[in-house]
Formats: C-alpha cells, structure tokens, sequence
C-alpha cells in the first residue's frame, strides 16, 4: 500500500521536475500541456488530502479494529481447540463406530477447518492494513496438523472395506 502511494507521487514529482527543467531552460510549453500540467497539480494535491484522511481514518479506529481482530483471533484458537478435543473423543476413538458416519463427520471439520483457513488469511489482510503484526495468526500450523489428523485418519479406509 505504501509503496503504490509513494510510487505514484514520486511519478508525479518527475513530471513535475521535466516541466521545471524546460521552464528553468525557458523553452515554450505548449498551453494543452500547461493545462495537463495544472490538473496534475490538482488530482497530487486531491491524492494526497485522501491519503491523509484514510491514514487519520485508519489510526482514529485502529484500536477498536486491533481489539476486535484480537477476540476474533481468540475465538478461532478456541474453536480449533474445540476441534481438536472433538477427534480425540467420542465416536473417533471407538473403533465400534460406524465408519460412514465418522468419515462424514470428519468431512464437515475439514470443510470448517477450510473454512478457518479463509478467515485467518483475510485477518492477515487486516493485519497489513493496520500495520500490526500478531503472532497469534501463527496458529495456520495448528491449522495444518488439525488438517493431517482428519485426511489420515484410517476411518476411510475401514468404510472402504465394510463396502
């Protein structure tokens, strides 16, 4: 994001020193091009009024927005805790159990967990437009180990084999 927005006024700068340079050497800048030149003056100085109210904008709620991200975070970390005491009990463990149920089942986690996985790459979105970085969005390698837990689970291969 920054460097879009300093490429874009330092664009504009070197325009602005060519039209100086031929100025300073007094070469006869044709009207349309002075024109071109005024309105470039104007949408430089619009772009940087809207950079600066997007940057007032972004720390005015910058801590309502960190706060609300932080609860997010930690009501995915719980869900994925959940998730995890979820394959470690119940039918998962018992091998008595109905093998069709527990691969649907594990179907639905590994859709949620897909599902988790979206939202924690568009809380590192936020992440970037705040410019702050947790390292609680660490938690994508839990995310995969929860991954490997439900895709090698032999309960497939059991269902396979009562077919």
């Amino acid at each position: 994001m920054m460097e879009g927005k300093k490429q874009t006024l330092q664009d504009a700068s070197v325009i602005d020193d060519m039209y100086s340079l031929l100025a300073a050497y007094e070469v006869k800048i044709p009207t349309n091009d002075q024109v071109k030149l005024e309105d470039l003056h104007e949408v430089v100085g619009k772009y940087e009024d809207s950079i600066e109210a997007a940057d007032f904008f972004i720390e005015r709620h910058k801590n309502a927005q960190m706060a609300d991200l932080d609860k997010q975070v930690n009501l995915i970390s719980e869900e994925l805790m959940t998730i995890l005491g979820t394959l470690h009990s119940g039918k998962f463990l018992i091998p008595e159990s109905d093998p069709a149920e527990v691969v649907a089942d594990l179907t639905k986690i590994n859709e949620r967990i897909q599902e988790i996985v979206e939202t924690v790459d568009r809380y590192k979105g936020y992440q970037k437009l705040f410019q702050v970085y947790y390292t609680r969005i660490s938690i994508q390698s839990f995310i995969h180990t929860l991954k490997i837990h439900v895709n090698n689970v032999p309960w497939k291969g059991l269902m396979n084999a009562r077919l």
